[in-house]
């Protein structure tokens, strides 16, 4: 009875083990619309931002694309088979004004802890809509909805 017992034991421990050992990939898709006139703007990836990690781990990553600038970092968490993400994000736009000599910064900014995330599944952690109204002009509409989804990652074979 008592091997018995023991083998079980080491068979789930080395599950978890190996679970913990995988790299996986977390993305943050920022889906939306910027000064759209219509009534129902049609959504598309304005940008993303991406960074292969393992359970238990620490990650960063920096994208620097012409005046915008995203960071992703935290630490991707796997306890009792889930997983969950603490993670700051953020995404700064030069927005074209300048103050003392320094370009003025558009900022969006999330912070989570203990998020629960599964693996092939979209998270929305953040968003945001507004209106612009000016004077004999029609209204624009900007939305922008941040995604966080986590998947298996899988080299590429060469």
């Amino acid at each position: 009875m008592k091997q018995a017992f023991f083998l079980i034991l080491v068979f789930y421990t080395s599950d978890t083990i190996l679970s913990a050992s995988e790299q996986y990939l977390l993305r943050v898709d920022t889906v939306g619309y910027i000064n759209s006139t219509e009534g129902s703007p049609k959504e598309t990836v304005l940008n993303s931002i991406e960074v292969i990690s393992r359970p238990n781990e620490i990650f960063r990553c920096k994208v620097q694309t012409g005046k915008d600038t995203q960071i992703m970092s935290g630490k991707l968490f796997f306890e009792d088979g889930e997983f969950s993400v603490k993670i700051h994000y953020t995404c700064s736009v030069e927005n074209g004004t300048i103050v003392s000599g320094k370009p003025l910064l558009d900022r969006t900014e999330v912070k989570s802890s203990n998020l629960k995330v599964v693996v092939g599944k979209s998270t929305r952690i953040g968003g945001m809509n507004t209106i612009e109204k000016k004077p004999s002009l029609p209204p624009t509409k900007t939305g922008k909805h941040l995604i966080l989804s986590l998947s298996q990652y899988e080299p590429a074979s060469e």
